[in-house]
């Protein structure tokens, strides 16, 4: 993109890149949110009926096909319209369609669209694509809405040449200074003139931005939105001074508020400070503090995070991070505080297990270069188990006892609970994306995808003398989100690992679950080896929802209505193995800790759940 202009917004870019409306009818498919086929598609005719409506001829006296084309199912993924075809060469002469927001399965959209022109360009039969309008409309809570967009196409060449290496996975650039030309200058190019109504919206805009990016307009806005009510001390409240591009919010334990039979009820009061230093917000920072307390076991814990990211080009990171929290044996957090209250207060089941972490923690990312992106991070950590303070429930009649928050261990002549231990922890991650795709804006750049799977490179090591002392590497490949045609989208999970120079460890498992809830058992299971192998396949299907509609816990990916049947083999991997007679590993079951099966039926709507340890 060598120019470009938003009316009000000179620090925008307007939709205007050829790529980004190539509507190609020769494709079997169209890429939107749903793959829509083609009226001309290999397999068109288990999608459309068609009907010959007559025929017309063109000022070169050519024969023009007049063709109406109809899904054969009105919520089927294809177009309606009419579709122009050339007799004796068979290509587009145009388009007239549309697809509606049931065929997209987008229920905001009403209908978009689409109308071509195609043109000779060469004898006999090379014809390219000439204009196109877009046409969007669509509804939003009762808010109607719509636009249209206009793209003219000249200047085609049918042989060109390019030197070798000319092109790299850079799929579209926006030139330095494109949006900061003035209008004299679109005059000159633009193969439409303004209409009137197009002239008094750039006039007026652009006469009211200098006006909202002044100190006096933004300062008197911060004025009225700044106000403090009593309500905030319950909602939480944010003080923005927008002129610097930064503000100052705290948060309200009220929107935290929750129960753990380790804290009772408990909540955090928050404090958080943003800063953006330039327009484009390349530079960014941000900083907080947070102070949790738990009235049951009367223990208040402060913790506090500093980041600053520096360079979105590389996606380069730094940050912080330290204090006295709680935190799940298994670190990736699978059981969400809401869902956990949520089983405690009503069933007195206590799935959460958790322990306490007083730590600081270094952690920085950068992209090396296009596709490989390096993460280090190094932990120190002093770790000690906490017990149950509270039976507290809303059902007190439930015959069940809460189960207790430190796992036992059935192996014998280990101790039977998890002791207090040290960790110094070191991890680097190196992941490898083959033929990268991204779009370079001024100082920003924007990751696309990859047909190729993401290759992960982990590296986790504890250098503590006695308990967490140990070194382990694993490989691992990652897709998710790759489109199966109008099938929907599917993804993968293949990890391998290994652990050297370090003792046994247990794996820690939960029993089989039939209904739409975590598993109950919390216990450390049989010893396992030094080896791990995970395998993940997730496959298009109907939804299998937990309790009230929460994600099920443990699942791979993450859940969408479209697809959230998953099946998946996992491995065993551990983060602090037993060594001194100390305690066993932070294990849990979800990713890469545990082995195991998951098994949704969508047509019960009833989630099944095995997870077992095993020696490889």
């Amino acid at each position: 993109m060598v120019s470009s202009k938003v009316s009000g917004n000179d620090n925008g870019f307007s939709f205007n890149s050829a790529s980004d409306v190539n509507f190609d009818f020769y494709e079997n498919t169209t890429d939107y949110s749903r793959p829509i086929v083609s009226p001309i598609a290999y397999n068109a005719m288990g999608f459309y009926k068609y009907e010959l409506i007559g025929t017309i001829f063109d000022e070169a006296g050519r024969m023009i096909f007049k063709i109406k084309i109809e899904p054969r199912q009105p919520e089927l993924a294809a177009y309606g319209g009419f579709i122009y075809i050339v007799e004796e060469l068979y290509n587009i002469q145009g388009v007239d369609v549309f697809v509606t927001g049931a065929s997209l399965n987008e229920p905001a959209l009403d209908t978009i669209f689409i109308r071509q022109v195609h043109v000779p360009v060469r004898k006999p039969d090379a014809w390219r694509l000439f204009s196109q309008t877009i046409t969007i409309k669509g509804d939003i809570l009762g808010f109607k809405f719509g636009g249209d967009f206009t793209s003219i196409y000249r200047n085609y060449e049918l042989q060109p040449t390019f030197p070798k290496g000319f092109f790299d996975n850079e799929s579209f650039k926006v030139e330095e200074g494109a949006n900061e030309k003035g209008l004299a200058h679109f005059d000159t190019i633009r193969p439409l003139p303004l209409s009137p109504l197009e002239f008094i919206d750039y006039n007026k805009k652009d006469s009211l931005q200098v006006i909202r990016e002044s100190r006096p307009y933004l300062d008197s806005l911060d004025r009225k939105n700044n106000k403090f009510i009593p309500l905030s001390l319950l909602m939480g409240y944010t003080y923005n001074r927008s002129f610097k591009r930064e503000s100052f919010t705290f948060e309200s334990p009220a929107n935290s508020l929750q129960f753990h039979t380790v804290h009772g009820w408990y909540g955090y009061l928050g404090l958080r400070y943003r800063k953006a230093y330039d327009r484009f917000k390349t530079r960014r920072l941000e900083s907080g503090l947070k102070m949790m307390y738990g009235f049951s076991e009367k223990r208040p814990r402060l913790s506090g995070d500093f980041q600053y990211d520096f360079n979105r080009t590389h996606f380069s990171r730094i940050r912080l991070s330290g204090g006295l929290e709680p935190q799940q044996f298994n670190r990736e957090n699978p059981i969400s505080p809401s869902l956990n209250s949520m089983y405690s207060l009503w069933g007195k089941r206590n799935y959460s297990k958790v322990f306490e972490k007083a730590f600081g923690r270094l952690e920085g990312r950068h992209e090396l270069f296009n596709g490989v992106l390096l993460e280090a991070g190094f932990e120190y950590a002093r770790r000690r188990p906490l017990q149950n303070t509270s039976d507290y429930s809303f059902v007190p009649k439930v015959q069940r006892e809460y189960t207790s928050n430190t796992p036992e261990t059935e192996e014998p002549g280990q101790p039977e609970t998890f002791i207090e231990h040290t960790a110094l922890l070191v991890d680097v991650n190196l992941r490898l994306r083959l033929n990268q795709e991204y779009i370079s804006y001024p100082k920003i750049k924007f990751v696309l995808e990859s047909k190729w799977p993401d290759l992960w490179i982990r590296y986790r090591a504890g250098i503590a003398p006695g308990a967490a002392r140990f070194h382990y590497l694993s490989l691992s490949l990652e897709k998710e989100g790759f489109q199966m045609g109008v099938a929907g989208q599917s993804g993968f999970f293949l990890q391998a690992g290994r652990f050297f120079k370090a003792g046994k460890a247990f794996l820690w498992t939960t029993a089989i679950s039939t209904e739409t809830r975590p598993s109950s058992a919390t216990r450390w299971n049989t010893a396992i080896d030094s080896s791990s192998a995970i395998l993940s396949i997730q496959y298009p299907g109907a939804p299998c929802p937990g309790a009230l509609g929460a994600p099920v816990p443990g699942l791979p990916f993450r859940q969408n209505p479209r697809s959230a049947k998953t099946w998946s083999f996992r491995g065993a991997q551990r983060e602090s193995p037993l060594g001194g007679g100390a305690s066993p590993i932070l294990g849990g079951c979800n990713r890469g800790r545990s082995i195991g099966m998951g098994i949704i039926s969508a047509l019960s709507g009833r989630c099944g759940r095995l997870v077992f340890g095993r020696r490889i």
